[in-house]
């Protein structure tokens, strides 16, 4: 295996996204297959929910304020329309959004889609979230700085993290990078996590674990094999989630070791697949392969 060191990148996120090299969510759309990676990855109000939660995080371990740079607290009620945040992140003239009858006035079907674009239009730039959201976001986050991890309160840890760093890396001729939300590096050890948000109905994170055996292994091993390109002495990755549901527990969670060692292997074939997918042109396929179908009486 030819492993090329990987470094740190300080560059902002949207440079770091037009990298062209193999990150984990497009190898994890492959997973699924060669048309998934190929569909355009819509912005949606559950990824700017997640967004803001992290930013909170952030904000209350380095004391900042980079919640309010990218969010504005609406006293709109209910969800964001879809492709409101689509709209905000590609710049999109919001005035021309709207949906109007004959004589121009506002059609009241859309009455609460007007509603949110009023509120966006009176705050430019910044995605819109409601009230209830950001009091369930602050419930979220200080129940997740309580947790503990290594022995120690996560509101202890994470004052001396860094947090969003770029890392690239190259193995066996693969250029790939990833965006680690925390990264604490000490004179012995290096630690790294993840911060998911997830329902999690009853609180026993099943759509988090449901997540975790299709798509977030991925994640993991990618994650941990540039973590060890880069960093010295690595501790295993860790993913930290919060719930989005009452009572809004937090839990960490990881690999267990000896899925690990499957999870290796299987990732390193689907790399080699992907960059002979890529070589060969990225084609779609339009089918998958046949798949039999244990039934539970």
């Amino acid at each position: 295996m030819e492993v090329k060191p990987g470094v740190y990148y300080d560059m902002p996120e949207a440079e770091y996204r037009a990298l062209p090299r193999l990150n984990y969510s497009l190898l994890a759309d492959f997973n699924q297959s060669q048309d998934h990676a190929l569909q355009v990855r819509q912005n949606q109000s559950y990824f700017e929910f997640g967004k803001a939660f992290e930013l909170v995080i952030q904000d209350i371990s380095k004391d900042t304020r980079l919640f309010y740079d990218r969010f504005f607290v609406s006293q709109i009620r209910g969800e964001m329309p879809k492709g409101v945040a689509e709209w905000i992140e590609s710049e999109a003239d919001l005035s021309n959004k709207y949906n109007l009858n004959k004589d121009g006035s506002r059609s009241k079907v859309s009455a609460r889609l007007h509603e949110w674009l009023d509120a966006c239009i009176d705050n430019p730039g910044k995605m819109p979230m409601s009230q209830i959201e950001y009091d369930q976001l602050c419930i979220m986050a200080w129940n997740f700085l309580d947790m503990h991890i290594y022995g120690h309160p996560l509101y202890e840890i994470l004052p001396v993290a860094e947090f969003q760093v770029p890392i690239v890396w190259e193995i066996n001729g693969i250029a790939k990078k990833a965006l680690v939300d925390v990264l604490i590096e000490t004179d012995l050890k290096t630690y790294t996590f993840d911060i998911k948000t997830s329902v999690s109905l009853s609180n026993h994170f099943t759509n988090f674990k449901k997540m975790l055996r299709s798509r977030y292994w991925i994640q993991d091993i990618h994650y941990s094999e540039g973590i060890k390109a880069t960093c010295k002495n690595p501790m295993p990755f860790m993913f930290l989630v919060s719930s989005k549901s009452e009572p809004f527990l937090a839990q960490p969670f990881g690999l267990d070791p000896d899925s690990r060692i499957d999870a290796e292997q299987a990732y390193s074939s689907l790399c080699y697949d992907f960059a002979e997918w890529d070589k060969s042109g990225r084609p779609p396929k339009g089918w998958k392969e046949y798949e039999e179908i244990k039934l539970y009486f």
